[in-house]
């Protein structure tokens, strides 16, 4: 009978198959992370890509630049047309 891998052994397999994917341009689907990884449930796979999915969009997220609201709100003023 084949041995259970941990959780935390699930997760990092995870991780690295989402980090060598996007490495290869690849979309990351639940499935192309199991194949990656040779195997397993889905129920166990999917809410680890899930986490991870938010986790990296989260990095990305506080790494953009905010939005000056000012600028805007000035913009708004000077009466650009955008902003009407």
């Amino acid at each position: 009978m084949a041995q259970k891998k941990s959780s935390k052994s699930l997760k990092k397999q995870v991780r690295d198959a989402i980090r060598k994917l996007t490495e290869d341009g690849k979309q990351i689907t639940n499935q192309a992370v199991r194949n990656y990884i040779g195997g397993g449930a889905f129920r166990d796979i999917v809410p680890i890509v899930a986490m991870v999915k938010a986790e990296i969009e989260a990095k990305e997220e506080a790494s953009r630049p905010a939005k000056c609201v000012s600028s805007s709100r000035n913009a708004a003023k000077e009466g650009h047309p955008d902003t009407a």
